[in-house]
């Protein structure tokens, strides 16, 4: 018999902003992997493992059926990609390695700056430039293309 609620099973646990490792010990690269590691477990426990203000932490959530999907869930919205701007700063094109100044995403939904696990440099082009004004923000416009990964950022820092 499945376990219905109404309820988030991972309320107790899982906090807004908590950057989320690994499912039973295994790595989670991305929300798809999540949902994977999460649904294979039809209803039995899992460990999660998770950082939260800069603290690794375990929790054991035990997931619910969703009729409206048909899968087992955390009830827990994860967030697995970001958009952010960046300058290259140089590019050593002996090693293909760059070097390049970007600055903190701050996250609308936690109030804080987003933690990150990895990062790509993608190709973008901009259609519109809107210079800033006294009491104005300036504003950039253009197209990401995500799957045109040029680079991986190997580190973040604060």
């Amino acid at each position: 018999m499945r376990k219905e609620t109404k309820q988030s099973p991972a309320k107790v646990s899982c906090k807004r902003g908590d950057l989320i490792q690994s499912v039973d010990g295994k790595a989670m690269p991305n929300k798809e992997a999540f949902l994977e590691a999460v649904g294979s477990h039809d209803g039995a426990p899992v460990q999660v493992a998770f950082v939260r203000d800069g603290v690794e932490q375990k929790a054991e959530v035990t997931p619910v059926y969703s009729p409206a999907d048909g899968a087992y869930k955390l009830g827990i919205w994860i967030r697995d990609s970001i958009q952010g701007i960046g300058t290259v700063t140089f590019f050593d094109e002996t090693t293909d390695r760059f070097g390049a100044l970007g600055h903190g995403i701050y996250d609308v939904d936690t109030g804080g700056l987003m933690s990150l696990k990895q990062g790509h440099i993608t190709s973008s082009h901009l259609t519109e430039i809107v210079k800033g004004q006294k009491g104005e923000p300036g504003e950039l416009n253009g197209i990401i293309e995500v799957d045109e990964v040029l680079g991986n950022i190997e580190k973040i820092r604060k």
